[in-house]
């Protein structure tokens, strides 16, 4: 029984340390993901510099 109720309160502070930081989760994956289309676009625009008779992306 005290087994029981030790995993109720680890499952209740691992849902509120979710609850408290799922917002900062899912800004560092929407900054990554930014950064990845930004990264991709710098590429983009070097190889178009580069070949300017080739055509843009």
């Amino acid at each position: 029984m005290k087994r029981k109720k030790l995993l109720q309160k680890a499952k209740v502070q691992a849902d509120q340390w979710y609850y408290i930081h799922k917002p900062l989760i899912e800004a560092r994956q929407y900054i990554e993901r930014m950064m990845i289309i930004n990264e991709k676009e710098q590429l983009c625009t070097i190889r178009n510099q580069d070949n300017p008779n080739q055509l843009k992306i």
